[in-house]
């Protein structure tokens, strides 16, 4: 595969095209800069040059006045990897906000980017030893641009994995409280997101601590539907054992606890963990203050 874009000073928008390219269709695909008519005629895809966007003959530049979008080389470039299926529709969105629509609104409306920064400081100074050698700083920017990419791809992966999961913990919801088999991303949001009946979330942080979070109103992350009573606020180990009940302590005794902020606590036993939530549930149906 041979892909083609301008010689010269390069940017981020068609770094970060060829090495989506590269990443997504092709690792071993040729590079040539080049804005010669000929070899880009012979190109299997073409990005910022050429003055042609046609996404079935893959040819992705936006500099022709025919062209009125918002996108730059590399938002056409993900569009098409993602209605080719090269690329997952949710790590496609994951990567346009993460990184591309900057990128895109940097290159076509001049508007500030770190990243479009720190590419364009990769050509060539004046002072270089060689400074008209672009093609091997273009290639360094290949590689801090890869490298980018993946940690962006391995994040949304990751999300996408988390959400999943928290599909199927989904078919749980309907009561009070809610158990997940490990940490989710945004866990106690999610629930709160999902279901209007929850009010803890309770996992395993370790083989000896079990953690019961207060689950937040929707759309807001500064309270909870149920805090932990005033009562045991800040209370840790024996001290909170003596109001609430067994957590545990003796099989973890520094594991008890209920944050001072009334919206986090934990416990040694899953036992305990539930018994934590539940003490909070009879003091919400006793009046006791919270």
């Amino acid at each position: 595969m041979l892909v083609a874009t301008h010689n010269g000073p390069f940017q981020a928008d068609e770094v970060f095209a060829v090495t989506l390219i590269k990443r997504f269709v092709n690792p071993s695909a040729e590079v040539v800069r080049t804005r010669d008519q000929a070899i880009l005629d012979e190109a299997d895809i073409v990005v910022d040059v050429g003055g042609v966007y046609d996404p079935q003959t893959l040819r992705f530049d936006h500099h022709q006045n025919d062209y009125t979008g918002s996108k730059s080389s590399v938002g056409m470039t993900l569009d098409w990897l993602e209605d080719s299926e090269h690329i997952h529709p949710f790590v496609a969105n994951e990567l346009r906000s993460s990184l591309v629509d900057e990128l895109d609104d940097a290159d076509t409306n001049g508007t500030h980017s770190a990243m479009s920064l720190l590419i364009w400081s990769m050509n060539p100074q004046w002072d270089d030893d060689d400074p008209r050698n672009f093609d091997k700083k273009f290639n360094d920017a290949l590689l801090m641009a890869d490298y980018i990419i993946k940690t962006n791809v391995n994040v949304a992966e990751s999300k996408l994995k988390a959400s999943n999961a928290m599909d199927n913990l989904a078919t749980v919801f309907g009561g009070a409280m809610v158990e997940s088999a490990t940490y989710l991303p945004d866990l106690a949001f999610e629930i709160s997101r999902r279901s209007s009946q929850a009010m803890f979330v309770i996992w395993p942080s370790s083989d000896t601590q079990w953690m019961v979070q207060c689950i937040p109103p929707k759309d807001d992350r500064t309270s909870q539907r149920l805090p932990f009573p005033e009562a045991v606020a800040g209370l840790r180990g024996a001290d909170l054992e003596s109001v609430v009940g067994d957590l545990g302590s003796d099989t973890n005794p520094s594991a008890p606890f209920v944050h001072k902020g009334r919206f986090i606590g934990g416990a040694a036993t899953r036992e305990g963990a539930y018994a934590l939530a539940e003490f909070a549930l009879r003091s919400l149906s006793a009046g006791i203050e919270l």
